[in-house]
């Protein structure tokens, strides 16, 4: 073999070693869209929707929809106008196949105000009068309705367009064999929504315990699910971060001042029998982070343990992983395990992946 082969062979390695250790992006120039027409900006049908979207109405009088020159980006965006005895509005993009060997991510823009406020909201319909919801619905082969994401809602305080994005949860849904975006307004008033975007990814490894381990539910710039504690001296705050992220379209950016602080998320009920895996990536500007596992009988936190800490590089801040592992543990009384991210004193961090195993 002579030398250039060599080196070429050696550089392809490099780049395979290299390419099979980095994380899957949605990236934003190069992944596919899933949905037509998202920015609503081409040609319509007869029903004044791009080709492949339907409309469900209840009471089907109490709403209309129509493409209008009001767009958060582009010229035009979908409004869905609601009266006072309306229970809901929905329009739905095209269908899309589910392959069971990828996961889903959906986004877009909302904005939403109300012109009824005196009714009290139904429970069971799922929000007040003038809520916004954009969501995942599956069907089975059959094209009947099997279930449904948990909606990303905004609502007539929440002013002007707000960006959310919400994952697939189809593992609940053994049966789905389609799915769709779908765009709803709950009660009276009007919403609008644009800029929708669809994409699909291989899967990574097995089950995730944490519902939002990868920062990809978002509520304007708000993570969802996720909370923020700080010492008594201190105070911490938790956003998505769109430019700075190890996968997918965000990750969380924490900025946190005083002794610590905490951001944390659900609970998972514990099973004394098996251990607990956390693990998760760091990219850390200023302080220093690690990630944690927690013991809980109710609301009383009762013990936790502790991976070792990344610290700051704020000259060449690189992705250092974190993991930490609770093992069958003495805690009887324990029902219950939380995950969080401790940041010790004044710190900038960038958060993503964050993995809760069982075995």
């Amino acid at each position: 073999m002579n030398r250039n082969l060599k080196w070429l062979c050696l550089i392809v390695s490099v780049c395979l070693l290299f390419s099979l250790g980095q994380a899957k992006v949605f990236d934003d120039q190069t992944q596919r869209n899933l949905i037509r027409n998202p920015g609503l900006e081409g040609p319509l049908d007869a029903d004044k929707l791009p080709k492949g979207w339907g409309r469900y109405y209840q009471p089907a009088k109490a709403y209309r929809h129509k493409v209008v020159r009001l767009g958060r980006t582009g010229s035009r965006s979908l409004m869905i106008a609601g009266k006072s005895d309306g229970e809901w509005g929905t329009v739905s993009t095209n269908r899309v196949r589910i392959d069971r060997g990828k996961r889903y991510a959906a986004r877009g823009w909302m904005r939403v105000i109300s012109i009824d406020t005196s009714q009290d909201f139904d429970p069971a319909v799922g929000g007040p009068h003038g809520t916004a919801h954009l969501k995942l619905s599956y069907y089975d082969r059959k094209g009947k309705f099997v279930g449904q994401t948990v909606p990303a809602s905004i609502t007539p305080e929440d002013k002007g367009w707000h960006y959310v994005a919400i994952t697939d949860s189809m593992d609940m849904f053994p049966d789905a064999h389609y799915m769709k975006l779908q765009a709803v307004l709950v009660g009276a008033g009007k919403a609008w929504f644009d800029d929708l975007d669809m994409v699909a990814i291989d899967r990574d490894g097995g089950e995730n315990l944490i519902r939002n381990g990868g920062i990809e539910n978002v509520i304007g710039s708000r993570p969802v699910g996720w909370y923020a504690v700080a010492s008594p001296n201190g105070k911490i705050t938790i956003r998505a971060a769109h430019r700075t992220r190890r996968s997918g379209w965000h990750a969380m950016h924490l900025n946190s001042s005083g002794d610590w602080a905490v951001a944390g998320t659900g609970r998972v009920k514990l099973d004394h029998q098996k251990s607990y895996t956390l693990t998760g990536f760091a990219r850390v500007k200023a302080g220093r982070v690690q990630i944690k596992i927690d013991y809980f009988h109710g609301d009383q936190r009762m013990g936790h343990v502790m991976s070792d800490d990344v610290l700051a590089d704020a000259d060449n801040p690189k992705w250092r992983k974190l993991k930490v592992t609770a093992g069958r543990t003495d805690l009887s009384d324990a029902s219950h395990i939380g995950i969080g991210v401790v940041a010790m004193g004044d710190t900038e961090a960038f958060i993503d992946d964050l993995v809760l195993s069982v075995k």
